[in-house]
């Protein structure tokens, strides 16, 4: 069996095991806690070399795309953006395990879509933050209307104590919270893109090849146009 019918059958698994619960199974919540500091460092390294303004987002909707391509066959991710009094804006991008994550950010930039507030069905999941606003952590709610297998959210990056070979030291972690559609996944779905997306996120650079420097970015160590938790 190919690798793509594998993940075929297993989210065919774990759809049919969500919808042999029935339509009121609840959502599964999760969270996930990641040292920041490759993370960050990898960011501000992105932009010295391609001048693109990349976010924590960003990198996360990456690795959402890098979960979704052990466990799916859609690496769409919709990107929530912005919101307004009466509607969330937002665009899906096609293919995200193929792109990288000044690409990502590029793309989101320039999408008409982004304004427009369009959004093709049945994105492989949705990525927001709500790091823009200082929280921390907080949980998407499930939507009954659609089959998006998993909502994923960004927080703002915090300093925290963190047990280290027997040492208490302070480091920057970062909050992804996940919610799983159990209708349409189970458990075993939700490990392996858990696993999938938080090793990516803690070594992005393990994933991604920079590109050469753009000629006129900042050296190392110059100004750069990084949002942490954005």
């Amino acid at each position: 069996m190919s690798d793509d019918a594998a993940r075929s059958a297993g989210q065919a698994s774990g759809q049919a095991a969500g919808l042999a619960a029935g339509r009121l199974a609840g959502p599964l919540h999760g969270a996930l806690q990641v040292d920041a500091a490759n993370l960050t460092a990898f960011l501000t390294t992105v932009h010295e070399h391609t001048g693109v303004t990349v976010t924590t987002t960003h990198l996360v909707g990456r690795a959402v795309a890098h979960g979704l391509a052990a466990v799916a066959t859609s690496t769409d991710v919709h990107f929530v953006v912005g919101d307004g009094p009466d509607r969330t804006a937002g665009t899906t991008l096609e293919g995200v395990d193929a792109r990288s994550v000044a690409e990502v950010a590029r793309e989101l930039a320039v999408s008409r879509a982004v304004a427009e507030g369009r959004r093709p069905p049945e994105p492989g999941a949705v990525v927001a933050s709500v790091g823009m606003w200082g929280m921390t952590t907080a949980y998407a709610p499930r939507a009954d209307d659609d089959a998006v297998p998993v909502r994923v959210l960004v927080g703002a990056v915090a300093q925290r104590p963190v047990a280290i070979e027997g040492r208490v030291v302070i480091r920057p972690v970062l909050t992804l919270t996940l919610t799983f559609d159990h209708r349409h996944v189970d458990g075993g779905w939700a490990v392996r893109f858990s696993h999938a997306v938080q090793e990516y996120c803690a070594h992005p650079d393990q994933f991604e090849e920079l590109p050469a420097r753009v000629a006129g970015q900042p050296a190392e160590g110059g100004r750069s146009d990084v949002r942490v938790g954005g």
